[in-house]
């Protein structure tokens, strides 16, 4: 499996990676933590991890995900969300649809 990566700076805009270590963190089988400035969501050698990180630059964040591989989102203030800079899709909608893909239990709480 892939890892996903995420790592912490300070955005101008919220904060995803601590949001994303507190949403994961109740779930059975799954360690949430920090590594350097990037939240790591293992989730067992069978399953892969996700990482999440803030780019240097504080304007993106960068998801490696063990289903869907690298993507990088952008702040969108309009909708008060991260979107992904391609397709406009949300880091939450992903980060819960590939967590399940991938054999999760539970749901993050997102």
């Amino acid at each position: 499996p892939r890892n996903i990566h995420v790592a912490a700076a300070s955005p101008p805009q919220p904060e995803p990676v601590s949001q994303v270590l507190d949403a994961f963190a109740h779930l059975p089988d799954v360690a949430a933590t920090w590594e350097g400035d990037a939240v790591v969501v293992d989730l067992g050698p069978e399953r892969g991890a996700f990482t999440l990180a803030v780019a240097a630059d504080a304007r993106t964040v960068g998801l490696l995900s063990p289903v869907s591989g690298g993507q990088t989102y952008a702040w969108d203030a309009a909708a008060g969300a991260w979107k992904h800079v391609d397709d406009k899709h949300d880091v939450t909608g992903l980060l819960v649809r590939d967590y399940l893909r991938a054999g999760g239990v539970g749901l993050p709480s997102l």
